[in-house]
């Protein structure tokens, strides 16, 4: 939440101490959002959302409109653990790389729920690998 000046607002006070109502003095005021899981939901609204709080309307409902993007559960298998260091990916069609995470009881799988589309496996081996 950032002021009219566009200062971010330092101390918040939640009303009735929950985290989705706010308790701010009148004024103009930006929410913006700034951590969302973009790998599973696509934003339909706008990230940043500016109002104004008034005598006559001191009351304002900002709702950030999401939707669940169709996705599954990739899973790759090793034959042999990867040497330490090393990092498998997913790599968009937009370049983005999405690290998959190394199962915890098989060492040799990596894996992470993602959108539905199509990816190119990138895996990096640690320094000396090939």
């Amino acid at each position: 939440v950032r002021d009219a000046t566009g200062k971010p607002i330092e101390t918040l006070d939640y009303f009735n101490h929950s985290s989705n109502s706010l308790i701010l003095p009148f004024g103009q005021y930006t929410v913006e959002l700034l951590t969302y899981d973009t790998n599973l939901i696509e934003l339909q609204s706008d990230k940043v959302v500016s109002f104004t709080l008034t005598e006559h309307n001191p009351f304002k409902h900002i709702a950030f409109a999401m939707a669940k993007m169709d996705s599954s559960q990739v899973t790759v298998h090793f034959d042999r653990l990867l040497p330490e260091g090393s990092q498998v990916s997913l790599k968009t069609l937009q370049g983005h790389l999405i690290p998959l995470n190394q199962s915890l009881y098989v060492p040799k799988a990596y894996g992470k729920t993602v959108r539905d589309g199509s990816y190119q496996l990138v895996v990096t081996l640690s320094k000396g690998y090939r």
